[in-house]
């Protein structure tokens, strides 16, 4: 598992788009490319059929790409946050709107690259999803899903 200095990495370039809390990715380096603004989210549940490329946003700490989401949520509302790609291994994180890492998951069972995380949202506000592959040689297509539990 990489850990939160990965999400840590993702610096101000992305915490400035979803807050300006003086959570972990603020304090942290810059990213290794310019940070584009995320993919706004405008219901759930949302799937989304993305691609992981060169030209996309990287992380400094690895050298991996990314994609970004943001999404509305409520206090208390269970999410369920799901990639999964034939292509490459994928890596999940998501942050609140203050830039703190509030779940991340590599793989979502033994012997599985496709992450998966459940997540009870601790406030209402924006939250950033990060799609990510586990290391530099990650490209390919993927699907994101996000959605409610009821």
């Amino acid at each position: 598992m990489k850990g939160h200095i990965w999400l840590g990495s993702l610096a101000a370039g992305i915490a400035l788009l979803v807050g300006s809390g003086g959570g972990a990715i603020a304090q942290s380096p810059a990213p290794a490319a310019s940070a584009p603004e995320p993919q706004v989210i405008n219901a759930l549940p949302a799937v989304i059929q993305g691609t992981l490329q060169d030209g996309d946003a990287v992380l400094s700490s690895d050298n991996s790409l990314y994609d970004a989401y943001i999404f509305q949520g409520k206090a208390g509302d269970s999410v369920v946050i799901a990639m999964e790609s034939n292509q490459f291994d994928t890596y999940l994180g998501v942050l609140d709107a203050s830039g703190t890492v509030i779940g991340e998951n590599d793989d979502s069972a033994q012997g599985v690259t496709n992450s998966r995380l459940e997540i009870t949202l601790p406030r209402d506000g924006e939250y950033l999803v990060i799609a990510n592959g586990f290391d530099r040689t990650s490209r390919g297509n993927y699907s994101l899903q996000i959605s409610i539990k009821e």
